[in-house]
């Protein structure tokens, strides 16, 4: 997938500091506590190509055990998002350090979007 092929790219002193993912494991409900908000703005006639970047990072998504909801999803033709969600802060750095927050700060990423990705930390106050 793209993700995974600009994840590799990477060295390890230069992986970001920042990012998102993962689907439910095991039989026991976890409940999602705290997340991340990510937007992109793609280059203007790289919309199509960043929409795909984004969705092909579900693979990478669900090999992340700690990362219980991931969403990726598009606001406008230019604008694209990632939510995620997790138990507690350990699951939220553990994906901050994968390959999706690494593919975001990629070569393949700075032809597709403009600037870095606006990364916010969310609390869940309620879901069901």
């Amino acid at each position: 997938m793209e993700y995974e092929k600009a994840a590799s790219n990477l060295k390890e002193e230069s992986k970001p500091p920042f990012l998102i993912v993962k689907t439910k494991i095991g039989k026991e409900k976890r409940k999602s506590n705290i997340g991340f908000l990510v937007t992109l703005k793609a280059k203007q006639g790289k919309e199509k190509e960043a929409a795909e970047f984004v969705a092909s990072a579900v693979t990478l998504a669900k090999q992340e055990v700690n990362t219980l909801r991931w969403y990726a999803f598009q606001i406008d033709e230019s604008t694209l998002g990632v939510f995620d969600t997790f138990e507690n802060e350990d699951g939220r750095q553990e994906h901050l350090h994968g390959k999706i927050a690494a593919a975001l700060f990629s070569d393949k990423a700075k032809e597709l979007f403009e600037g870095e990705p606006s990364i916010q930390k969310t609390k869940i106050l309620s879901n069901k």
